[in-house]
């Protein structure tokens, strides 16, 4: 466990004139997930034994999902929007059926010409929308019934144990997260754009779709949902909430997604595309944003 100091000030002792300088200790964010209430630890780490309780948080991690105390009784549903992904929406929907076969999950279809929807059909409720990430996202928040909503990228994918992150937000009392960021790829600077987006969600409290959001129901609809534009709409509704005073809870789990996009452009023109869409969003709006540029982001 990492620990700062901080120095609150001299205590002056109304009994002797001497300065008594006082310290307190705080954990430096992000702890480890800590076990619920009433969970048992293993008997050498209740004893004082040396693994202790980070011991005992990562042996709470290692569990699977659905068998921690706290993780079944919550209500979640997993959104994804979808376009043309008949190629790896299958894989996806089984892999997260199996991480969380009580959640539900719905896939938002924005006008696929392959087989993405009879594919996606036989694992969970496909619904159709408006072309358009941000018309999918709010479709499938409208028909969620859970009382969080996790928003997923079909070339994502979540940690195998990930209802334990939205457990941990929710016992700390907090209504929005998010994963860290790891690319997958073979280019060796991928790690180095993941560390970018990571430092960026912890000191800025900026996240994108990637990172699989997650957020409760009732906060959702109140901040208006996705704003509706053709794209950096995830970026968009970061910034709207961060002009709000809302925790933001930052899981040191971390999702995985896929680098097609880097490795198929290239790694150098990606990077400068994305950072030429941040800047013009930043002094123009979206709307000045050309329409060749939007592939970049999709």
């Amino acid at each position: 466990m990492l620990w700062s100091a901080v120095t609150f000030g001299p205590l002056i002792s109304r009994t002797a004139p001497r300065v008594v300088p006082v310290i307190a200790l705080r954990p430096v964010w992000p702890l480890p997930d800590p076990p619920p209430q009433g969970a048992s630890l293993p008997e050498t780490e209740s004893k004082g034994g040396t693994v202790g309780w980070k011991g005992a948080a990562r042996r709470f991690r290692s569990m699977p999902s659905m068998n921690r105390p706290g993780v079944t009784a919550m209500k979640f549903s997993i959104i994804l929007p979808v376009l043309d992904e008949a190629e790896i929406i299958e894989e996806t929907l089984r892999r997260v059926r199996r991480q969380a076969p009580e959640a539900e999950i719905l896939v938002v279809d924005g006008g696929s010409r392959d087989d993405t929807v009879r594919r996606a059909a036989a694992y969970c409720r496909v619904l159709k929308s408006e072309p358009g990430r941000a018309n999918q996202l709010n479709r499938g928040a409208r028909a969620a019934g859970g009382d969080w909503l996790l928003f997923l990228h079909a070339d994502t994918r979540l940690p195998d144990n990930f209802p334990a992150a939205i457990a941990a937000a929710e016992r700390r009392g907090l209504r929005v997260g998010a994963f860290r960021l790891r690319i997958a790829g073979t280019h060796p600077l991928l790690p180095l754009s993941s560390l970018g987006a990571n430092l960026r969600s912890r000191f800025r409290r900026i996240f994108l779709g990637d990172q699989a959001m997650f957020i409760r129901r009732e906060l959702f609809h109140e901040l208006g949902g996705f704003p509706v534009q053709p794209l950096l709409e995830d970026y968009a509704f970061s910034l709207r909430l961060k002009r709000r005073p809302i925790p933001f809870y930052l899981s040191p789990l971390k999702v995985e997604t896929s680098g097609r996009r880097w490795e198929q452009a290239g790694f150098f023109h990606t990077w400068w595309q994305m950072r030429r869409i941040f800047r013009l969003y930043h002094r123009l709006g979206e709307a000045a944003l050309p329409a060749q540029l939007y592939r970049h982001l999709r």
